[in-house]
C-alpha cells in the first residue's frame, strides 16, 4: 500500500517484501486535488467506460421489462394505458394474451364469452380480464368444462349495454367475476 511519508515522498512496498519504490520531490497536497479532479470527471462520465450493464446492477428498465417484487414509488408515477381487444363476434375465447387487457364486446346479437381451462391456457393466478359490452347483445360469461366461475348471486350476464365487468383468475381453474352483472 502507498504510505506518504512527508510532503514529498511516497514510498510502496508489497506486502510481500519482495517489491518496495519510493517517490521523491511532489506535491502531495497537489497530487490529491489532481486525483480527487480524476476522481470527479470518472464519476461526472455518462459515457459507460466500464461497460456496466443495467442487469449487473439490478436496474429497473425504463420501458419494456419485467419487475418483480414490490415496487416503492417516491414522488409521482404514470401507468401505461390499458390494451383493448375489440371483439365483434357472438363468441370470444380468452386468449393469455388478453391478460391485464379490456375486451371490448361489441354485436347486436347474444355474445358468450369462454374461459379456457388451465390446461389449454395458463393464465398466471392473479391476471385479470377485464370486459365491456358495447353492443345491445348480451354478453355471458361462460367457463370451459371444468373451470368454476364464481359471482355474486351467480350472475354471469354483463348487466346490459356499456357494462363493464371483471375476471381474477384465483385458483388453477377458478375465476371470480364482478361488476355490472345481471
Amino acid at each position: 500500500m502507498p504510505k506518504i511519508v512527508d510532503s514529498g515522498t511516497v514510498t510502496w512496498s508489497e506486502a510481500s517484501g519482495n517489491l518496495s519504490a519510493t517517490a521523491t520531490g511532489f506535491d502531495a497536497a497537489g497530487s490529491a486535488a489532481a486525483v480527487q479532479s480524476n476522481l470527479d470527471d470518472h464519476e461526472a462520465d455518462t459515457s459507460n467506460p466500464h461497460s456496466t450493464t443495467a442487469a449487473q446492477v439490478s436496474a429497473v428498465p425504463t420501458s419494456g421489462g419485467t419487475i418483480s417484487g414490490d415496487l416503492t414509488v417516491s414522488g409521482s408515477a404514470r401507468i401505461a394505458s390499458v390494451e383493448v381487444n375489440s371483439q365483434t363476434g357472438t363468441s370470444y375465447s380468452l386468449v393469455l394474451s388478453d391478460a391485464g387487457k379490456v375486451i371490448s364486446l361489441n354485436n347486436s346479437s347474444a355474445i358468450t364469452v369462454t374461459i379456457p381451462t388451465n390446461a389449454s391456457v395458463a393464465f398466471d393466478v392473479g391476471a385479470t380480464v377485464s370486459l365491456v359490452q358495447l353492443g345491445a347483445g348480451t354478453v355471458t360469461v361462460v367457463g370451459d368444462s371444468g373451470v368454476t366461475l364464481l359471482s355474486l348471486d351467480s350472475a354471469t350476464d354483463i348487466s346490459g349495454q356499456y357494462g363493464f365487468a371483471s375476471l381474477l383468475k384465483i385458483g388453477t381453474n377458478i375465476w371470480a367475476l364482478s361488476g355490472a352483472l345481471a
